[in-house]
């Protein structure tokens, strides 16, 4: 919305998507930045990249790429197979932008995208607004009402808690 508000045109697509014209207008080039998940980027026909490149499209953009590399594929499969579009996009510049990305993760990135001769700017891992804690959990509780109370206690200072765990079935529980 700031951005539109800026005059800059923008969309959306990803498969919860229900506006036909959305679609049509990416491929005409209508709109400056258009965001998609990778899900929606790989089963776009071939030619609806080629009316972008017509429509002259001149970057590709992955955002949280460190999941092409981590764990983040396991729940996203799509971020690994992101390198097909370079078949596509051969002569687009790709960018790959992740604040969490150690040097086997920024590898595993640029030969996964086939990156030649890439730019790597990397800033400072410092994030004063995030507050890591390690846990293990073994009292007499249930693990989540361990969890919950411990959380509770800042609940006045945080404002948004991501809980990473070791498997896809422990984050479900």
């Amino acid at each position: 919305m700031a951005l539109e508000q800026r005059g800059v045109k923008v969309g959306y697509l990803a498969s919860a998507q229900t506006d036909p014209s959305v679609h049509l207008n990416a491929q005409r080039g209508f709109f400056h930045v258009l965001y998609m998940t990778p899900e929606k980027a790989l089963s776009l026909p071939a030619i609806f990249w080629s009316n972008l490149l017509d429509a002259g499209i001149c970057l590709l953009a992955i955002d949280e790429a460190h999941c092409i590399s981590e764990w983040g594929h396991d729940f996203r499969k799509e971020y690994k197979q992101l390198h097909k579009l370079r078949d596509i996009l051969f002569d687009i510049p790709f960018v790959a932008l992740t604040a969490t990305a150690t040097e086997k993760v920024r590898i595993d990135i640029i030969n996964s995208l086939k990156m030649n001769d890439p730019y790597v700017a990397i800033g400072s891992f410092d994030r004063t607004n995030l507050f890591y804690a390690v846990k293990c959990s073994g009292g007499s509780r249930a693990p989540v009402d361990e969890l919950v109370e411990e959380l509770s206690k800042d609940v006045v200072c945080v404002s948004s808690t991501i809980i990473y765990c070791t498997t896809i079935k422990d984050a479900k529980q």
